[in-house]
């Protein structure tokens, strides 16, 4: 089964993003509190843990499932924007 182009560039760009995150968490100036990120990894874990469940069921991603990820998405933006 071939893998979609689409889901290889999302995977590309979040690998990328990780690793610049830990580039940042390396500078000193990147190691100030930011209590708004542990709001925004409780919400990435709910992200993979619906796609975990997706998984284990043994079947692609359902609507419902698309719509749960996209609430997290809008509540990280939401958090973000208020500690901006």
């Amino acid at each position: 089964m071939a893998v979609r182009k689409d889901l290889l560039q999302v995977e590309e760009q979040l690998r990328r993003i990780a690793a610049l995150l830990q580039k940042v968490s390396a500078k000193p100036e990147g190691n100030k509190l930011h209590p708004e990120l542990a709001e925004v990894a409780k919400r990435l874990t709910r992200i993979g843990d619906t796609l975990e469940k997706s998984l284990g069921a043994g079947r692609g991603v359902t609507a419902t499932q698309v719509r749960s990820i996209a609430i997290q998405l809008e509540a990280i933006a939401a958090t973000l924007r208020k500690h901006a």
